[in-house]
């Protein structure tokens, strides 16, 4: 969008802040300059207000790396670009053989129009405002020449001044005079360019108040907050706090916030001391209640020095906290610098101090202990009394949380003790590679910026960021160990997140840390280690300086200089760091987690970042966000490691052989974090079954528990989502407004606790896991709530919308896993049905309405029941116990539900062989039907009925009373929508059933014609169970037609289906007997009768009525293997079934093939016997489906005679 106002005497438009853009006469012409270096020229002429600048300058300065002619020729390339973009105003450029200018008359540039250069037109200073539109050359790639970046750096602080003086007189005078609304969208404007100014913040909560914007108040106040400690290391003011009704604390970290909550974790680290008393004789008994008094008295001085908070446990014993009162996001390192020294004290011999350290996330509930519930204290003081005096023990939890070297113990062995290692050694330089792994760009340009200090370049700033944990520490001291070897001075400074309201901690701890180790090097004996004497040798700096350093020191840390820092400690402290006189040796000068770093700390760095120093230096420093007042520096930030980087990091640490399977999940855990992965490595190597990164865990929780309630809301609502979810789509979840969400996101992207892409926020899979554990259960249960809500209104699947209501403790997840369970039953997913229907069954204890609960638990036991039924069969046990259980629970006054545990009680009877009980049942039904008009379910109760005839051997009732059921469905109106068993109606399998009563009679072609109706009358709607139970019967009914042709097709398509719903038995089973009977019969297939015999288990199992004729065929396919014999014990067995069962159906049946096998072993009187027998049964029961089978054997045999 143009904002630089129209001129009719400027011909040509140039916009440098932000987007790259040039217009010439209205005409885009930015894309003819289109390499970066031609764009800077431009932008050297534009701002140079129509001066000239010489040709040997601007070679020197743009093309510094090149030898002057290179540059110059260069330069005339750049110029050819130039004169083509400003075709048809040839009059705004000014070329000489010895110079370039740009004549601001006839151009327009908006960083010429903000600083309201005369040639400019006049703007308000709203306008000049809104002119900034990003930073200078923001899109334009610049090279780190000092000339450059000294023109650069000075061009951004003059825009930055005029941008602060033009928006200091509006809100004095004009923003008062907007509306609400406007001012507000300005301020937030504003607050993008200047984050880190407070006023800004005041005026827009201030704001928002008055318009009762009360919620988007407190979401400004905490952004302000989190801001504020990012970037200058301090908490909001009191006059902030009092907008939003905040109390001022004491003592409190610099993100820390108020919340409602009266419970919540905090990361906290203790070390337990045990003072044992052991006399070397009787009279040293007398002295023993002194001397441990005296030890006590001496400890809890070392634990103070430390910044722990005593405790008292005992009369021998002594816990030191980390972490309290106030939050650190890493306890444990100092208290493992106490336990180290506490272990090198000396005690009276007669006392004996031994000493553990555990670290955990701890409850806390605000009151004035830290561990009000012993959380830590019952592990810390049982291991401080194991551990022997001088070797301090550490648990699982906290080694997990320390460094690699800070450990000693058998690592990788299970149940072993750990101790921590007193005296850590460097690292190794052999592991310099592997430290930098991954880093070899940003170490090798580093080492390139280290090369180029010198004469022509004084001071190079560049200013690592990233993520916590990201390796930011790793790279700058892998420079300093390349430094070092090569004898040149190196000052390490790190800012300590405990230390960080403590004025100038990092030089404080660096001082001592250099003066103990000059004291070791010289074994000098002991002597004031803070003596002029001292300081001056051991710093090589004059007396006069080691004077006032040994007046600083000496006076410690100091209240007033926290707040308004000395100008002679801040001379004294520079002069101390820039070195002493004026040399050209390099120096390196690195300040790690400026993010910590005090407030008179952070204005020395920007002091150092903005003068130029005695001696050519290279200043490092690291932190998590680009900070304030660091304008000159290059920034470096520090990218997530791809995965293959983080595969070879893991498998080259510490000679570790990972499984496959187990890197690939710790690589993408780990999401490219190098920080996280050696951490993940770290907990595998110790044995331990926690699978998070506990360091990054404990930063979650400090974070966590310092942003308001509903800024936490969003943050679980994003980290308990599966996938990245869009931010039009949260807000609709969460039901907030884009500016309200806005405001949360911000905050969380500032923290790195979200990821913001394309326009999807997301959390990291570690990050998730954190949160999980350090939220606190209700707010858990309001996201997941919040979660499955939406999930209902957008229609999400069911067991989606019900795991989250699970976590959620609804009791409406009862209801949703009962929806998904029928849903994966419509998609022939029987075993994801019944674990759905279990879940269901679970949660409904939770449903506090008695007779809601007990109708959802029958309908779930009877559905499970069905399942069960399809999947192991209707005389399994498992569906027997579903039905069971269900049967106790219907409603004896609802009709509908005891005629469904009346067909399901038949069902179990009638598979089991139990046919009077069933038949009994049966007819229950049918009376309950019938006299509640209920035609649906008659026509069920007839069909079983039907069933009971047909299985007797009644043939003729069966086709009867089948027929009947058929009339029933025929008379059934389409608009009667009153719900049937099972949901579906009984007409296939009816029709199934029907083709074997009539095979059985002998009506061959009306059996052939109801096979055709059974088939034709499935639809895909209809139930996998009737499908199976229809396709049965009609391959019975091709069996017993002869048609194997016909048989085998329809337990191919059968199978297809099953195989779908992964093989449920027995219908599998028996589907693979007709196709393995088949099989032997017309191909006389051997390898086929092995895979019959091996269906006879599972039929007995889950459908036994049916083995009988199963093993009937297993005869048959014998007999025409030529197996005669082996066919006996079979017919035996199925005979043995009917008379268990008092079946007569197959009774007939299992005498013509005793008499087939008889005839094949040559005993044709034997066969003629069974045969006479078989027509005697058939004559009974009307089964003349075995007339012609009898007549072709008597004919064979008689032949046989002849």
């Amino acid at each position: 969008m143009d904002v630089l106002p129209s001129s009719a005497s400027h011909l040509a438009q140039i916009y440098l802040l932000g987007t790259y853009r040039l217009l010439v006469q209205g005409q885009c012409r930015a894309q003819i300059i289109n390499y970066d270096k031609a764009r800077i020229l431009l932008s050297m002429l534009a701002l140079a207000q129509g001066k000239p600048i010489s040709r040997s300058r601007l070679a020197e300065t743009i093309w510094h790396e090149d030898p002057i002619s290179v540059g110059r020729a260069r330069l005339r390339h750049a110029l050819h670009a130039l004169r083509r973009a400003f075709e048809g105003c040839d009059q705004a450029l000014h070329i000489t053989n010895d110079s370039l200018a740009l004549d601001p008359s006839h151009t327009q540039v908006d960083v010429l129009s903000l600083l309201q250069h005369p040639s400019q037109p006049s703007l308000s200073d709203l306008e000049r405002l809104n002119l900034y539109q990003g930073p200078l050359l923001g899109q334009v790639k610049l090279h780190h020449g000092e000339q450059l970046q000294d023109w650069l750096q000075d061009t951004q602080q003059n825009i930055r001044q005029t941008l602060s003086q033009c928006r200091d007189r509006y809100i004095q005078s004009g923003l008062s005079a907007l509306p609400a609304p406007q001012a507000i969208s300005y301020l937030k404007r504003w607050l993008v360019i200047w984050p880190e100014e407070e006023k800004l913040h005041q005026e827009l909560i201030r704001l928002l108040k008055q318009e009762g914007q009360h919620e988007a108040a407190l979401h400004a106040y905490e952004q302000c907050s989190v801001l504020l400690a990012d970037r200058l290391g301090c908490e909001p003011s009191a006059q902030t706090r009092n907008l939003v009704d905040l109390p001022a604390r004491s003592v409190s970290p610099a993100k820390s916030m108020p919340t409602t909550v009266s419970l919540r974790l905090r990361p906290l680290a203790a070390v337990g001391f045990c003072l044992r008393f052991e006399p070397s004789h009787r009279h040293a008994r007398e002295k023993g209640g002194q001397l441990l008094e005296h030890s006590r008295k001496t400890l809890q001085h070392l634990i103070e020095q430390h910044g722990g908070w005593p405790c008292e446990a005992g009369p021998s014993q002594l816990i030191a906290y980390f972490g309290y009162p106030e939050l650190l996001e890493a306890p444990v390192n100092q208290a493992a610098a106490l336990a180290r020294v506490a272990a090198t004290l000396r005690m009276d011999e007669h006392i004996k101090l031994s000493i553990a350290l555990h670290a955990d996330l701890a409850m806390d509930d605000q009151s004035a202990y830290p561990d009000p519930w012993g959380q830590l204290a019952q592990v810390v003081l049982p291991l401080s009394w194991e551990a022997a005096p001088g070797a301090p023990r550490i648990s699982v939890q906290a080694a997990l949380r320390l460094d690699t070297k800070d450990i000693q113990g058998p690592v990788g062995r299970q149940n072993e003790a750990l101790w921590l290692n007193l005296s850590p050694s460097e690292t190794e330089h052999a592991r310099l590679t592997s430290r930098v792994y991954g880093r070899s760009q940003e170490f090798d340009h580093l080492v390139q910026a280290w090369s180029h200090i010198g004469s022509n370049r004084a001071l190079h700033h560049i200013a690592i960021h990233g993520r916590a944990h990201i390796g930011k520490s790793l790279l700058v001291q892998s420079l300093a160990d390349y430094v070092q070897k090569t004898a040149h001075h190196c000052i390490v400074l790190h800012c300590r997140e405990d230390k960080r309201r403590v004025a100038w901690h990092p030089i404080r701890l660096w001082l001592h840390e250099q003066i103990a180790n000059y004291i070791t090097a010289q074994n000098s004996k002991q002597r004031d280690p803070f003596s002029v004497q001292t300081l001056q040798e051991a710093l090589e700096i004059s007396p006069k300086q080691a004077q006032s350093l040994h007046q600083w020191l000496n006076s410690g840390p100091d209240e007033q200089d926290l707040n308004e820092p000395s100008t002679a400690h801040m001379d004294l402290l520079f002069n101390l760091l820039s070195g002493p006189g004026n040399s050209p040796r390099r120096r390196l000068l690195i300040i790690e987690n400026v993010q910590w770093a005090d407030p008179p700390t952070q204005r020395l760095i920007r002091l150092l970042a903005h003068t130029a120093p005695r001696h050519p230096t290279l200043l490092l420093t690291t932190s998590r966000k680009p900070g304030h007042g660091l304008e000159r520096a290059e920034h470096l930030s520090l990218r997530t490691l791809d995965r293959s980087s983080i595969n070879s990091l893991l498998s080259s640490q510490r000679g570790q052989r990972l499984a496959r399977d187990k890197r690939s999940r710790l690589v993408k855990l780990s999401a490219g974090n190098p920080g996280h992965a050696n951490e993940l490595l770290r907990g595998h190597e110790l044995n331990s079954e926690c699978h998070d990164a506990l360091c990054l865990t404990d930063l979650i929780c400090t974070q966590y528990h310092s942003l308001l309630p509903a800024t936490r809301h969003i943050l679980t609502s994003i980290a308990l989502q599966d996938e990245p979810i869009a931010i039009d789509e949260l807000a609709l979840m969460l039901r907030l407004d884009n500016t309200a969400l806005s405001g949360g996101l911000d905050t969380l992207a500032t923290l790195d606790l979200i990821d913001v892409h394309d326009k999807h926020v997301s959390c990291l899979p570690l990050i998730s896991q954190a949160l999980e554990r350090v939220a606190m259960q209700e707010e858990l249960r309001q996201a997941h709530y919040a979660i499955a809500q939406h999930g209902i209104r957008r229609r999400h699947a069911p067991e989606q919308v019900a795991l989250h209501l699970c976590e959620a403790e609804s009791a409406e997840a009862a209801f949703w896993w009962q929806r998904a369970a029928r849903e994966a039953l419509a998609q022939d997913n029987l075993r994801q049905a019944s674990q759905y229907l279990q879940r269901s069954l679970n949660r409904s204890d939770l449903i506090e309405d008695l007779q809601v609960r007990q109708t959802l638990q029958f309908e779930c036991r009877m559905l499970q029941g069905a399942i069960e039924s399809s999947l192991y069969g209707p005389a399994s046990a498992s569906t027997a116990m579903a039905y069971e259980l269900g049967h106790g629970l219907h409603d004896e006054h609802d009709s509908d539900q005891v005629m469904i545990s009346l067909w399901t009680a038949w069902t179990a009877f009638q598979a089991q062989g139990n046919f009077e009980q069933a038949l009994q049942k049966a007819r229950q039904l049918l009376a309950l039907a019938n006299e509640t008009s209920h035609d649906q379910n008659r026509s069920w109760a007839l069909y079983a009925i039907g069933q009971h005839e047909l299985w007797k051997g009644n043939v003729g009732n069966a086709i009867q009373t089948l027929n009947l059921s058929l009339a029933v469905f025929d008379d059934l109106k389409e608009q009667n929508s009153r719900q049937a068993i099972a949901e579906h109606f009984p007409q296939s399998i009816t029709f199934g059933t029907l083709s074997v009563a009539l095979a059985l009679k002998g009506d061959m072609d009306a059996a052939q014609q109801h096979t055709h109706l059974a088939l034709q009358s499935l639809r895909r709607d209809t139930a996998f169970s009737l499908r199976a139970i229809t396709h049965l019967f009609v391959m019975q009914a091709y069996y017993l037609m002869e048609q194997l042709e016909d048989c085998q097709q329809v337990a191919e398509l059968s199978l297809q289906e099953l195989q779908k719903s992964h093989n449920p038995e027995p219908w599998s089973a028996l589907s693979r007997s007709y196709l393995h009977y088949c099989q032997v019969m017309l191909q006389g297939r051997e390898a086929s009768l092995q895979s019959l015999l091996d269906c006879v288990q599972t039929a007995q199992y889950g459908l036994p009525i049916s083995a009988d004729g199963l093993m009937s065929r297993i005869a048959r396919a014998m007999i025409r293997l030529g197996r005669s014999n082996e066919a006996m014990p079979w017919l035996d067995k199925a005979a043995a079934q009917g008379l268990r069962y008092d079946t007569d159906s197959l009774r007939t049946e299992l005498h013509c093939v005793r008499g087939d096998a008889w005839m094949a072993l040559g005993e044709n009187a034997q066969a003629l016997q069974e045969w006479n027998l078989a027509e005697q049964h058939m004559e009974k029961y009307g089964l003349h489906r075995y007339a012609d089978w009898i007549q072709t054997r008597r004919q064979a045999v008689q032949k046989l005679k002849v």
